[in-house]
């Protein structure tokens, strides 16, 4: 018999009481996406704001030219490290201020600095276009810390599809030479195109279900069948890597943010002590 803690039941219970009462056909990503939005943006409003992290938002080239939107988050104190933040959403939903009380969060909390990545969603936009965006951020996060936070770890961080997409955005870079990533911090990701019933005694309660996941991975355009991940299942256990970067930097850098000449006006002051 399965046992479920209560007050897990209590929060997803008020999560699937969202749902529409009829759950959309498999396929159907037009009605997911907006669900999944509407629901980030309630989740975003409920959320605490905190007001002492600093943000700038501005764009840096993906491999095709497209100008991928990211936003910084900067703590109020000098950063011990810098984290690529992709967000979830089935890889055909989710943005940028669905999940900003999230890092803002992260950042104040963890005294991280956090680049979120807007990449752009299937099916208007199919694999790797995706991936090409956040292999973008990390690079650019790299470059960024090699420069301005000389010796400062740099990781890559994702939830269910941010979680997928940071695992092969790892790969990438690591095929690319594209520097060093301190660790991959994976939170339920979404590795695996092949899909399995769920347990009747939970599958009411799933804020994604099996069809759901069908409808991710078909929309991303033959990315279930793609090489990179048929190595992403051999490769799990080397993945999979849950760390916390604790390498302190110097006290006497002064960490300052440069944005691209593209960059538009940013949000926040562009230097920090």
């Amino acid at each position: 018999m399965l046992s479920i803690d209560s007050e897990l039941v209590e929060a997803v219970a008020a999560v699937a009481a969202a749902a529409a009462p009829t759950p959309p056909v498999v396929g159907d990503w037009k009605t997911r996406r907006a669900t999944i939005d509407a629901f980030y943006s309630g989740l975003a409003a409920a959320g605490e704001s905190d007001d002492h992290v600093e943000i700038v938002d501005f764009t840096a080239p993906s491999r095709d030219g497209h100008a991928v939107p990211l936003r910084l988050y900067k703590p109020s104190s000098l950063p011990n490290a810098l984290i690529v933040h992709i967000h979830g959403g089935g890889l055909i939903a989710g943005s940028l201020d669905g999940y900003d009380h999230v890092c803002r969060r992260y950042t104040a909390e963890a005294g991280v600095a956090m680049i979120a990545v807007d990449y752009r969603l299937a099916p208007e936009s199919p694999f790797p276009a995706a991936l090409e965006d956040c292999v973008a951020a990390v690079q650019w996060a790299i470059d960024h810390a090699a420069q301005r936070l000389p010796g400062a770890p740099v990781a890559v961080m994702g939830d269910s599809a941010g979680g997928g997409l940071a695992a092969a955005t790892a790969l990438v870079c690591r095929d690319r030479g594209i520097g060093a990533l301190s660790a991959q911090i994976l939170i339920y990701p979404m590795l695996d195109d092949r899909t399995t019933t769920a347990d009747p005694a939970v599958e009411p309660l799933l804020a994604w279900s099996a069809a759901d996941n069908i409808t991710g991975w078909r929309r991303t355009s033959a990315i279930g069948t793609a090489p990179r991940t048929c190595r992403l299942r051999r490769r799990l256990p080397a993945l999979i890597r849950y760390m916390i970067c604790r390498q302190p930097i110097s006290r006497s850098v002064s960490w300052t943010c440069s944005v691209p000449r593209q960059s538009p006006t940013p949000t926040g002051s562009s230097t920090t002590t």
